[in-house]
């Protein structure tokens, strides 16, 4: 049956129309949900691999600290941006956090060092405090995978639980690398994020300490890296001689890794350093400031001991005071005892510089009966005769004539 005036015929083409824009919305919806995953997880994963380069830079940059005492920054690239494209809704724009969490206690068993330091390692356990910092990115469609920077080591958790370490530096031979990290942060995230660091207490000087077969050294630390991965790490390590792994305890998501060393000297370094994140987007990490006098640890000679002096000569005698890292303290108080055949005398003041030192002289008398003596020192911290350091002195008479270094 025909419509009069071909009504027919145009009806037919509406309904083809209409038909044509269901189909081309059925392929446009089709291709959202087939394109969106697959393109979001590329700019996941190119965002990934930059991220990755950026915290590897931050974590060399916070070991680097940790012997320099030099503060710093490192930008993060924390935000993933997807681009707009035709026809696909792209997800919003997504930031990753970054958080501290509770990494335990590092503990050096059996430490016996070799020096000044002795005054104060020759207990047989010393424990401190750290923490892990970790970084979670906020994906749309990649399983999220975290990065670690922790004491010792610096790693990747990928989606499928393999684990890509960055560094080890826990032991490398004979070197004992312990960096600590503190500072608050909960799952702080801001675009464009500016890392900062600060050395609270960092020094390139190292500890000489002892192990032995009857007391071996020992160094645990907590650790959320697996125990197969560890044992690798540490397989062609020389002078590792066992390597322990437990739990450490209900309520935890960290395990207790003890590594036990072969008897000999080795070279012990501890840093702390405190690394963070501002809500607001500024820099982090700001170092608490403590009392000079509580910070330090034990006095070290950095001077001759034993020197011979001629009478109505001097000599310079160097002290350093240092914290339990052995990290230099600054403004710390000193004073001293003794002195039969001299005068002690602070030309630049009692108080130690930034690097720690204390400049002290030591006068001997005009005239002595006998031909040579020998007379000590004893610094001491201000207030605290218990962290001291003694310096011996050979006292030999000066007469016009004689031949001073004679025997």
């Amino acid at each position: 049956m025909n419509l009069p005036g071909g009504r027919g015929r145009g009806t037919s083409e509406i309904l083809g129309l209409v038909f044509a824009f269901g189909l081309v919305v059925s392929l446009i919806a089709t291709a959202q949900l087939a394109m969106t995953p697959v393109l979001t997880a590329g700019d996941e994963a190119d965002h990934q691999h930059r991220v990755i380069s950026d915290l590897a830079e931050l974590d060399s940059a916070v070991f680097a600290a940790a012997g320099t005492d030099q503060s710093g920054r490192v930008a993060v690239d924390t935000d993933v941006s997807y681009p707009e494209r035709y026809l696909i809704v792209s997800p919003p724009q997504a930031t990753g956090t970054f958080a501290t969490v509770a990494g335990g206690s590092v503990t050096i068993s059996n430490v016996t060092a070799v020096g000044s330091a002795n005054s104060y390692w020759d207990t047989s356990e010393e424990t401190f405090s750290t923490q892990a910092l970790v970084y979670s990115p906020d994906y749309a469609e990649r399983t999220t995978e975290r990065l670690y920077v922790e004491s010792g080591v610096a790693y990747l958790e990928a989606a499928d639980g393999t684990e890509v370490v960055h560094r080890q530096s826990l032991v490398r031979g004979t070197d004992i690398t312990l960096v600590l990290l503190e500072d608050q942060l909960d799952g702080q995230s801001v675009a464009g994020q500016t890392v900062r660091f600060t050395p609270v207490a960092a020094s390139d000087r190292t500890v000489t300490v002892r192990s032995s077969s009857e007391n071996p050294l020992t160094v645990t630390v907590p650790t959320t890296l697996s125990n197969d991965t560890w044992q690798e790490l540490l397989a062609d390590e020389p002078y590792v001689t066992n390597v322990m792994y437990a739990s450490a305890g209900p309520g935890t998501d960290h395990a207790d890794l003890t590594v036990e060393l072969a008897p000999g000297l080795y070279d012990l370094h501890l840093a702390r350093v405190s690394v963070g994140s501002s809500s607001t987007g500024g820099d982090v990490g700001i170092a608490a400031v403590d009392d000079p006098a509580s910070s330090v640890a034990y006095l070290s000679l950095e001077s001759s001991n034993g020197t011979w002096v001629p009478t109505g000569g001097r000599e310079t005698i160097v002290v350093r005071a240092l914290d339990r890292s052995g990290a230099p303290v600054a403004g710390a108080e000193i004073s001293w005892t003794g002195g039969s055949y001299g005068s002690v005398s602070a030309p630049n003041g009692l108080y130690t510089d930034e690097d720690g030192r204390v400049e002290l002289r030591y006068q001997t008398t005009d005239t002595m009966a006998d031909e040579i003596a020998t007379d000590s020192i004893t610094v001491h911290l201000a207030g605290d005769p218990t962290k001291s350091v003694t310096v011996e002195f050979e006292i030999r008479r000066f007469d016009e004539g004689v031949d001073l270094y004679e025997g």
